[in-house]
């Protein structure tokens, strides 16, 4: 009966007085089917002693009933008693939350230029954003800077470059 309580089978347990009785009500975990819940009343009296008890399991049917979960819950009162604390079921807001916290580190980091790539002709490829037929412009260079240091006299705008007010070989080569 000492693994009853210690294993956490209650999972909740209420208490209400009224004219020298006090009424409790709990939940009990079944043993073998650990899924299945009985509701458990039982009413004692001011000296201690058990007036009425009932489970819902079919050994706990009636005012008086001996099954095996009544008893743990009588053994759970009876330890709330002596020493003040009650063992009951964990709840989910009680365990901390572990899905934010960050993995643990495994390995040493590798620089990028030498990480392993799968295709070996896609180590040369480098990324140019702009169309293929102004890729390879004579004064693209020359032009870009040049629209960077003096943009503030070509746009109202804070730092993006205008093209159409260019004079340039490769603005002529677009239009």
């Amino acid at each position: 009966m000492q693994t009853c309580v210690q294993g956490k089978v209650l999972k909740y347990t209420r208490l209400a007085k009224y004219n020298n009785t006090f009424f409790v009500k709990s939940k009990c975990r079944a043993q073998m089917k650990r899924t299945v819940w009985y509701k458990i009343d039982v009413a004692i009296d001011e000296n201690g002693s058990k007036d009425e008890c009932q489970c819902e399991c079919a050994v706990g049917m009636g005012p008086s009933a001996q099954c095996k979960h009544v008893c743990c819950l009588l053994l759970a009162l009876f330890n709330f008693s002596s020493n003040g604390e009650i063992v009951s079921e964990e709840t989910c807001t009680q365990r901390l939350q572990t899905f934010h916290h960050s993995k643990p580190y495994k390995g040493s980091p590798i620089k990028a230029n030498s990480l392993p790539l799968t295709n070996k002709k896609g180590s040369e490829v480098q990324f140019d954003p702009r169309p293929a037929k102004y890729r390879h412009c004579a004064n693209y260079n020359d032009y870009f800077r040049n629209v960077c240091f003096n943009h503030r006299s070509v746009s109202k705008f804070s730092n993006f470059p205008t093209v159409a007010s260019c004079k340039c070989v490769c603005c002529s080569i677009r239009s």
